[in-house]
């Protein structure tokens, strides 16, 4: 009897170590199964060639585009306009036609988003509506009532980098995300369990394709699931969702919360600091404030520090953008390489842009707003310049993916923006890497290299002179992530996840 007791026991022993391997086993697998989430997506097989883009490539002359002696309201992009805050009272209607005149000779001359967005006649109609709409006015118009005029009609340049007095007309899209009902999978499609019940998703809004409504995500427990989300520029505060479950179909109306993207309001912009042993790299944004500003250089240093170790996790959240070269100079450092990957691009050279590329490079050599090489790459750039022409130049995407040994985690969210996301477009040719939170800003379609002041109103604009065409980024949408989180808490989640797998 004792030996059948001492027999049951040891199976009952074996049974659970048993058990707890393979549980153990499937945590540490977790690691590997969050980075492939990464590689399902598809690679780029058809990046943007010149023949994609040569209809926007209009036919230019070479005039200047302006009086040479309205030079001066070209502004510098670097500085900031110290008249922005005072606004103008009153500007005759004459003035503020003059205003919106020099205004499209300058985006004509000097916009590489001009031929994008509409053709000569489109650009000529809308110049006459704005210019109706000021004639309209018996009196004198207020500067605020000129900025709503150009932002009305100007409504179609969907370019987060084109700004009226800081303003842009981008529709954005917001994540919407209930993360309390988790979502399960089988060969039948997707459910949600009412004890042993299942409810299979039938549609989501009334669109039968589920699967663009399923996300995976991290639970607060830190465990891979999947969750309802919706990516959409119209508000929402629940989702209709059809389910069924044998002959019965119950359609229900479920509440969703939006996204809060990560307001950053920290002195200083960088940090880096080890939680649990992962080196954990924050940025807040890519310009520095003045020449005392050392946060950009802190943080292309980082990129050294990270270069090799077996996990490290990058929070770009909130990161509002600035310069590239922090971010080009951080992945060189990351991946040990000279080069950074290149996307497609399309610049127009004008000789107004050639003025402003002279402005900005004094202001950045005076305040030390750039490292000396980027200056130097600056006086190569100018020195290059033909200022005798105003000419198209397109530069051909050269990215693959390339082998990285350090398992990267990315986080990011509704703003992160610009220089980030420049970033993150180089991160998405590396393997090992996966991107966790929502959707950026989808601010990368052109630069912010230009800006103007119109001469009456004193109204800013500001401009880019080249187009981007990154892979998997929409003006407005952003790049989208790996795993979706939408609360605040995402960092937490991704800790815990990580401590699991310990």
């Amino acid at each position: 009897m004792k030996k059948k007791w001492k027999y049951l026991i040891s199976i009952l022993l074996l049974l659970m170590v048993l058990f707890l391997g393979n549980y153990l086993a499937r945590d540490k697998q977790d690691l590997d199964d969050l980075f492939a989430l990464h590689h399902t997506k598809e690679n780029r097989s058809n990046p943007v060639r010149q023949s994609d883009v040569e209809q926007y490539m209009t036919p230019l002359d070479q005039e200047l585009g302006i009086p040479e002696q309205k030079l001066e309201y070209i502004s510098n992009a670097l500085e900031q306009n110290p008249n922005l805050e005072k606004t103008v009272a009153s500007i005759p209607t004459e003035a503020a036609v003059e205003d919106v005149q020099f205004l499209f000779d300058v985006l004509k001359y000097s916009y590489a988003g001009y031929s994008y967005f509409g053709t000569e006649d489109i650009w000529k109609d809308c110049e006459n509506r704005i210019i109706s709409s000021i004639k309209m006015h018996d009196t004198d118009l207020t500067q605020e009532e000129l900025v709503q005029i150009l932002c009305t009609n100007l409504e179609f340049i969907q370019d987060s980098h084109f700004k009226i007095n800081y303003a842009s007309s981008v529709i954005h899209s917001e994540f919407y995300y209930n993360d309390t009902m988790e979502i399960e999978e089988d060969h039948s499609g997707y459910y949600v369990k009412d004890g042993n019940q299942k409810w299979y998703m039938k549609s989501v809004e009334y669109d039968e394709n589920v699967a663009d409504y399923v996300k995976p995500s991290l639970n607060v427990e830190g465990k891979i699931c999947h969750y309802l989300g919706i990516l959409d520029t119209r508000f929402h505060s629940r989702v209709n969702v059809v389910f069924q479950s044998g002959d019965q179909q119950h359609e229900t109306s479920i509440r969703v919360s939006c996204s809060e993207p990560q307001v950053n309001q920290n002195e200083d912009a960088y940090s880096c600091q080890n939680i649990d042993g992962i080196p954990v790299i924050t940025m807040e944004r890519m310009y520095k404030k003045d020449s005392e500003d050392s946060s950009v250089e802190e943080f292309v240093e980082s990129g050294n520090i990270i270069s090799g170790q077996k996990l490290a996790i990058l929070d770009l959240r909130g990161n509002t953008g600035g310069q590239s070269w922090g971010a080009d100079a951080w992945f060189q450092n990351f991946t040990g390489d000279s080069q950074i990957p290149q996307v497609s691009t399309l610049k127009l050279s004008s000789k107004i842009g050639a003025y402003e590329l002279r402005e900005i490079y004094q202001t950045a050599k005076e305040h030390s707003l750039f490292p000396p090489e980027e200056l130097l790459q600056l006086e190569k750039e100018i020195s290059s310049i033909d200022t005798t022409k105003n000419q198209w130049i397109f530069t051909e995407e050269k990215a693959e993916k390339t082998k990285n040994e350090t398992k990267l985690i990315v986080l990011m969210d509704g703003h992160t923006a610009s220089a980030a996301e420049a970033l993150i477009s180089h991160l998405n040719t590396l393997e090992n890497v996966v991107f966790i939170g929502t959707n950026t800003l989808g601010c990368l379609l052109s630069n912010a290299n230009m800006k103007c002041i119109l001469p009456h109103s004193e109204i800013e604009i500001s401009y880019g002179d080249q187009l981007y065409f990154p892979e998997g980024c929409t003006e407005g949408k952003g790049f989208e992530p790996d795993i979706w989180i939408g609360g605040a808490d995402t960092m937490e989640r991704v800790l815990t996840f990580l401590a699991r797998g310990k």
